[in-house]
């Protein structure tokens, strides 16, 4: 019997929407999280970073925070709303990078489910700052990015891995190891072309470009 092609996936974000609103249902979010959030908030009022409001985390997680509450308002609920979405992101994204390598139709949502189980029962992911879910989303959509450039030989795909990867970074800073594996992986694929030593110059400019306008955010301005 063939599998409808968006049963396996509604039963997929059925179960992550149960799973998640199971584990916020004692009505606070973790500790580090609300500290996060209380920082999005002073940079949402005009605060300075890292001189006049400090946590040892990169920035992201902060800015991400402030953009969450000035979008859905100044709620743990916009809190819940953003880690909700980065949740979707990244099962969303484990479905299409299997998609893109496998002909298989239920592999996908296999490897999907494996991934909510991690999310959810592995000690990995119960950190509860959400540092590293944000960084996952981010070396996903990079790893993404990087099986369309092997697939279609795109620049732009090119330039959106390195720039992906790098703002991994910005959210939990050892990302960068986590990234190098596919590195390595992208160049052994199209070592044999002498036009890759070309392309990376995207990869470069697009690498550079997280690092470019943090420097102007926090230096310049």
């Amino acid at each position: 019997m063939q599998v409808s092609k968006w049963l396996l996936p509604f039963a997929l974000l059925s179960c992550y929407t149960a799973a998640f609103f199971a584990s916020v249902w004692n009505g606070f979010i973790d500790y580090d999280s609300s500290a996060f959030s209380a920082i999005g908030l002073h940079v949402l009022k005009g605060k300075a970073l890292y001189t006049e409001v400090w946590d040892a985390k990169p920035p992201g997680v902060y800015m991400l925070n402030a953009l969450a509450l000035a979008v859905f308002g100044v709620s743990q609920s916009s809190i819940w709303i953003l880690q909700y979405l980065n949740g979707i992101a990244q099962i969303a994204l484990i479905y299409v990078i299997v998609s893109r390598l496998s002909q298989n139709r239920i592999l996908p949502s296999i490897a999907a489910l494996l991934f909510m189980l991690i999310l959810y029962i592995s000690p990995i992911y119960q950190g509860g700052n959400f540092t590293e879910e944000y960084a996952n989303t981010l070396l996903l959509a990079g790893i993404l990015f990087s099986v369309r450039f092997v697939q279609n030989e795109k620049q732009l795909d090119l330039l959106f891995t390195f720039s992906l990867f790098a703002c991994a970074t910005l959210f939990k800073e050892p990302y960068l190891l986590s990234a190098i594996p596919w590195l390595i992986w992208l160049i052994f694929k199209k070592s044999e072309k002498v036009k890759l030593s070309k392309k990376l110059y995207s990869g470069v400019i697009g690498g550079l470009v997280p690092y470019v306008l943090l420097f102007h955010v926090f230096v310049v301005e």
